[in-house]
Formats: C-alpha cells, structure tokens, sequence
C-alpha cells in the first residue's frame, strides 16, 4: 500500500499509455515506479528523472517514506512541485506537475521498438539502474544527520530517522506521561528512596493497596540509566501512536499493558520479594502497537565492531530484534541471572498486538546503591 506524499491519503493504482502509476484520489498528485514503465520510459518522465540528484529534502516517499529529494522544475512553481526517491526509483508529481510536465497519452510503444534501442539509449538506461542500486547502498549506511541522534545510536539506542506520517495533534498524554514519571522518579531517587519498597509492584503481595502498586509502580525508576531510557523510548514511539489512535485509545492501551505486564512478572515468581518497578512494560505496549501500526517507519542503529557500522531498518525488524532480546532475558530471569524483568515487556507487548488487532480496522494500517531492597528493573 502506498501514501500519497501531499496529503497521507492511499493511493490508487491506474493504467494508461504512458504505464502504471499510482494516483491519489484528494489531491490528485501522482507517483510513477520507473520500474513499472515500458522501456524506455516517456521523454518527460526521462527527464524529470535526471534532475534527481538535487539535494533539496521533499515529502516523504510513498513507498519507503524515507524523504524525497524535490526536484527543480522548468518555470518553477508555477509548474508544479515534483520530487524523486532513488532508492526506489520512484517519481512524484503533485496535481499541478502532472496536468504541465505529462503530455496526452502517446501511442503505445509497439514491442519489436525495444529492439531497435541504440547502444548508447541501452547504455543510458544501465546506468541509471546502477545509480539507483549506489543511491540506495548509500542511503541505507550512512549515520542519521542530526549530532543527537550519531550520539545516541552510539550509545545503543535505535533513533527515527523517518517518522510515520500522522497528524500532527500534540501527544498530551505522552508529554504529561514524561513529565510525570521524569519527576516522580527524581524525587523518589533523590529524597525517599524507601518509596520504591512501599510503592513498588511485589508479586509476594500483589494484593497491597488494593492491587495499585501495579500501576503506581509505572512511574518509579532506580537510575538515572533507567528513567531516561524509559523516557526516551515513550517519546520515540508514544507520540505517533497516541497521534494515530487517540488520547482515549492510547491511554487504554497503555494501561492495559502495565497491568499486563505486571501480571506476567507476577506468573514468572509468585513469591518473588523483591519490587518491579518501571514504565516499560506499558512502554512495550506501545512499541508493538507502533511496529504493526507503521511498519514502514524506519530507525537508524549503530553497530561497533572495531569501527562504526550504520544500519538502517524498518521498525518491525527493530522491534523483532528486541522481542528476541526479551525471549532470551525471560529464560535468564527465570534461572534468576537478571534484575530485567523480561516477562512484563512479554506482557505488555501481548497487549500492544491485541490492541492493532482490535483497532486495526477503524485507524488503518498505519540503579542506585544503598535502596532498602534491590529493586528488579524492567
């Protein structure tokens, strides 16, 4: 499924004499794949492609969404506005382009013509093909642009290079949330530490408060380490899903995921004494609704191995990665070799699946020393 890179809205697959393409049915802007067109391709579409290499960052590519290059135009705006993704091979042009830059349908391009191409037409063409495989080999190692984000993807954390596209309500639950946990946990960490073993979820007795240690729990943290990765994750992947779902929505979800989350550690050991604290067993919620929600969506990742390796990947790999992660800490908390509870990110990332599954039809396809008690992290 493609997305039209004006307005959001999916596009519709046509035919005509120039060859398939994808047209949106709002805004009227079309996408053409180069490697759908009969070869060679229309002269105009030919050189529209040639302009591609112009660095002006456009809208976001219809089939990848990595960010098009927008492409100078023969009387500027008044032509239109058109952008190329080369690791696609792909074209866009909005309503205004299309109407000035297509011509009518020309006559089909009779079969025995492909044969009489010239060497240096065949050439041309070859060369274009490899620019774009070079274009995309390119792309796909090179670190994100913005210092931050080389520094946190140095420091193991996926950072989102293509963001879905969403509205672009203001995520208030997700902001209050931060805010909330980053200054809750500060004040537990720094003046009431025995907060933690009286407000921390035990699964020796689940039952105190009434069962609210499960959700108070959520916003207590042990290290500054495991408040801000916590925070970090919530924002990456909340403010997306809280814009595609909802507050309403988003906010169930989250605390359909902390319970579960909680339960799944209180399965893992009944009698375990020690508190669960952390908001990641919610936050694993979210980031399983996030991966089937916009699987297109891509992150950068740094790989050290005697030098730095940058990989590029769509977030449901990211996400599989991390679920194998946790299968393998799940095994390791059980045998009592981690402080992670992996079983309330198993919890709470059931819930995340339930709920795209549930939901999926009506939004679319988009530590600290010296605590009383050592405290297990998640």
């Amino acid at each position: 499924m493609l997305y039209c890179a004006g307005c959001g809205s999916t596009l519709q697959h046509g035919n005509d004499a120039l060859g398939p393409y994808w047209h949106c049915p709002a805004c009227k802007g079309r996408a053409v794949k180069l490697a759908e067109l009969p070869q060679p391709p229309h002269r105009a579409l030919e050189e529209i492609w040639q302009a591609a290499d112009a660095q002006t960052v456009g809208p976001p590519c219809p089939e990848c969404a990595e960010r098009m290059h927008e492409l100078p135009l023969p009387g500027g705006e008044a032509t239109g506005k058109a952008a190329a993704c080369r690791s696609c091979a792909l074209l866009w042009l909005d309503a205004r382009a299309t109407q000035t830059l297509l011509p009518p349908a020309p006559t089909p391009v009779v079969a025995h013509e492909e044969e009489e191409l010239s060497p240096e037409v065949r050439a041309a063409l070859l060369m274009t093909e490899m620019q774009s495989q070079a274009y995309l080999t390119r792309e796909t190692w090179e670190p994100p642009d913005e210092i931050w984000k080389v520094i946190l993807a140095i420091l193991g954390y996926p950072v989102e290079t293509d963001a879905p596209l969403t509205n672009l309500t203001i995520p208030w639950v997700t902001w209050g949330l931060a805010v909330m946990i980053s200054a809750i946990s500060l004040l537990v960490l720094y003046t009431a530490p025995e907060a933690i073993a009286t407000f921390g979820f035990i699964p020796l007795k689940a039952a105190r408060y009434a069962g609210l240690t499960a959700l108070t729990a959520f916003f207590l943290h042990g290290s500054w380490f495991h408040l801000l990765g916590n925070i970090y994750v919530l924002l990456v992947f909340g403010k997306s899903v809280e814009r595609h779902l909802g507050s309403g929505r988003y906010a169930l979800l989250l605390l359909l995921a902390t319970l579960a989350g909680n339960f799944a550690h209180y399965l893992a050991n009944p009698a375990n004494p020690l508190p669960c604290i952390g908001a990641s067993g919610g936050i694993a919620g979210i980031m399983l609704a996030y991966a089937f929600f916009f699987p297109r969506a891509r992150f950068a990742v740094c790989l050290i191995v005697l030098r730095f390796y940058w990989l590029r990947l769509p977030a449901y790999v990211i996400i599989a990665i991390w679920l194998v992660q946790q299968l393998g800490l799940a095994s390791a908390q059980l045998a009592g070799n981690t402080s992670i509870s992996a079983f309330s990110h198993l919890g709470g990332a059931i819930v995340g699946l339930l709920c795209w599954f549930r939901w999926r039809q009506q939004v679319g396809e988009v530590e600290r020393p010296g605590l009383p008690l050592p405290a297990s992290r998640r």
